[in-house]
């Protein structure tokens, strides 16, 4: 009876232990947009509270608390080895070391690390989509159709992690269309995006089958294992560096793919045999896009008068920017010589009397010949020009 009663006493000191693990919460998040997912991650030991219980989940994170809580996430061993040279003193180091071990990051070019710097939102975005397996080009999905925000430029170095992890919705632009690379990240805003990455697996191997009606593909994994995983809706889908469909997948293709929380595919990356239609978005890729796919493989065809029509208006950008008014653009394009020169009489006179200060009635009687019409302009002009000279000289004060 005493070793019952003491078993069940220990049972509910366990139970009431756990419960307090699982509950305790900073009292500074109470009520916080990011509560739920600040708690979980403090609870699995991925992020942790300060020494006097605060959380802060507004202050800035700095580069160690999110490599230790990002490596925490991927459930990495902390290691030794590094040639960082600021980083002896962290107590994320171990971590650190970790994630540049498995390529997440690499730190900066003087070797450093930087470890109480803060976090921008773009260098967040970089790890997180590095760490997804994105960082490879043979899992890179062509996103140049998606548009950037308002403020950043296919140009800005963190542009394609940005558009991925917006299309996993790890993260959101602003309501007013920017993503505001450079603003720090916040612990809480951290929180979200770790919650949210920690829920993605990495699945590879080879297609096995497509389900077009049914949305869904079978893959045979690197194990030898098969299986069959559904598409979300709104997934990701790539063959080599094409957007397709799953219908363009062969069944000697290597897929790379991603499942969130649900095991629904989100992202579907295949690659393999390279084909027509592979050749002619890599080549169109090489002229910026610019010349099309389907005009690509007309030109292989010997068609060049599909390009017309997107050159003429290349040619009419071009004279706008040059000074050219529509109407003398469009007499060039149309060959019509007595128009243009009609358009460039105009011009070229009004040029002469903005230089000259002389009038552009008499310019142009000039361009003309129209020497009656000159000599009576010319009558005028000394007129205003002497009682001009008279009343400048005070003569009628």
């Amino acid at each position: 009876m005493k070793k019952l009663i003491t078993l069940i006493a220990l049972v509910f000191v366990v139970a009431f232990a756990f419960s307090s693990t699982v509950l305790a919460a900073p009292w500074d998040i109470q009520g916080h947009w990011a509560e739920d997912q600040i708690i979980t991650l403090i609870n699995q030991n991925i992020m942790k509270t300060y020494s006097d219980g605060q959380f802060k989940p507004n202050q800035a994170i700095t580069r160690e608390e999110f490599a230790e809580a990002l490596a925490k996430a991927l459930f990495l061993e902390q290691t030794d080895t590094t040639e960082l040279t600021d980083i002896d003193s962290s107590s994320a180091r171990g971590y650190i070391a970790a994630l540049v071990k498995d390529g997440v990051v690499t730190g900066f070019p003087d070797k450093t690390f930087r470890p109480q710097e803060n976090l921008t939102r773009a260098q967040v975005v970089t790890m997180l989509t590095r760490a997804l397996g994105l960082e490879e080009g043979t899992n890179q999905i062509n996103m140049h159709t998606f548009a950037s925000f308002l403020d950043m430029t296919e140009e800005h170095w963190a542009n394609g992690y940005v558009k991925y992890a917006t299309e996993l919705d790890i993260l959101n632009g602003y309501p007013d269309g920017t993503f505001r690379p450079n603003n720090i990240t916040t612990r809480a805003e951290a929180a979200k995006m770790v919650s949210i990455f920690k829920n993605y697996n990495k699945v590879s191997g080879f297609v096995a089958d497509v389900y077009p009606a049914s949305n869904k593909v079978s893959v045979t994994t690197l194990d030898g294992e098969r299986v069959v995983l559904s598409l979300e809706d709104t997934a990701l889908i790539g063959r080599n560096n094409r957007l397709v469909t799953i219908t363009d997948f062969l069944k000697t293709d290597k897929l790379f793919i991603l499942t969130d929380e649900n095991d629904k595919a989100r992202y579907v990356k295949a690659f393999g045999l390279v084909t027509k239609e592979d050749l002619t978005e890599q080549v169109s890729q090489m002229t910026n896009y610019v010349v099309s796919p389907y005009e690509v493989e007309a030109l292989a065809r010997g068609d060049f008068d599909i390009l017309k029509p997107k050159l003429l208006t290349e040619i009419r950008v071009r004279l706008l920017d040059a000074g050219l008014e529509p109407e003398e653009i469009e007499s060039l394009l149309a060959q019509d010589w007595n128009t243009l020169e009609g358009h460039g009489k105009v011009r070229l006179g009004e040029a002469i009397a903005l230089e000259t200060g002389l009038p552009l009635d008499m310019v142009t009687a000039v361009m003309d010949q129209d020497w009656e019409q000159v000599k009576a302009l010319a009558q005028v002009e000394a007129i205003q020009r002497l009682v001009q000279g008279m009343v400048g000289s005070g003569l009628f004060s």
